[in-house]
């Protein structure tokens, strides 16, 4: 309380459990300054502010606010290059890190990629086959069928299962066009900031 305008409090909170009782403290993060309306969060070229597409916190000075925080104790980061690589190879495999380790989504790209060539193979392969194939990722048969679904609507969106374009694409546009199902924030930011080299603040949730 009582810190300059913009800068982010973290306050531990109480959490009920069953019964009312007090479980461990959790941390929640606001800021002191008023909140912005939903209109002036839109600039002149008609792009939004948000930072992650659909949601309002935390917004671009909040960000910021934390970046120049951060900085001032670890000293400011380079910017990554981004790897040159297939971009949509680079969501499936992050698709495939949710909720698990990174020896198991490391197995489970490599098993993926091993018994399906292309994305297309993907594309037309047997549901069933695939979720086996990526089993020891875990959520096998949710994680199939979203890559299975993406695969079929970049091949009919775009006639060619690929994401080559976005390389060129403006920040919001990748962020628009990488919101499929089973894409969340923190999945687009990665794919973002670790492959293709862009600026972005990827929150693990």
């Amino acid at each position: 309380e009582g810190g300059p305008a913009g800068r982010v409090v973290v306050k531990e909170e109480p959490r009920r459990g069953a019964g009312g009782m007090d479980e461990r403290p959790i941390k929640s993060r606001r800021t002191v300054k008023s909140e912005k309306t939903a209109d002036s969060a839109v600039k002149e070229d008609g792009s939004t502010r948000d930072v992650f597409c659909g949601f309002p916190r935390p917004t671009l000075e909040e960000c910021e606010t934390l970046s120049a925080e951060l900085f001032a104790i670890h000293g400011k980061a380079e910017q990554l290059a981004g790897k040159r690589g297939p971009v949509v190879d680079a969501l499936f495999h992050t698709m495939l890190s949710q909720n698990t380790t990174a020896a198991n989504s490391t197995a489970a790209y490599a098993a993926l990629k091993a018994k399906y060539p292309t994305w297309e193979d993907v594309r037309t392969g047997n549901l069933e086959e695939i979720e086996d194939t990526i089993r020891v990722a875990g959520l096998a048969k949710v994680r199939a069928q979203r890559i299975q679904h993406i695969c079929e609507t970049l091949h009919q969106t775009r006639g060619e299962i690929s994401l080559e374009h976005l390389w060129d694409a403006a920040i919001p546009e990748i962020k628009r066009q990488l919101a499929f199902p089973g894409c969340g924030p923190k999945t687009i930011s990665c794919v973002l900031l670790l492959h293709l080299g862009r600026p972005d603040f990827a929150v693990d949730t």
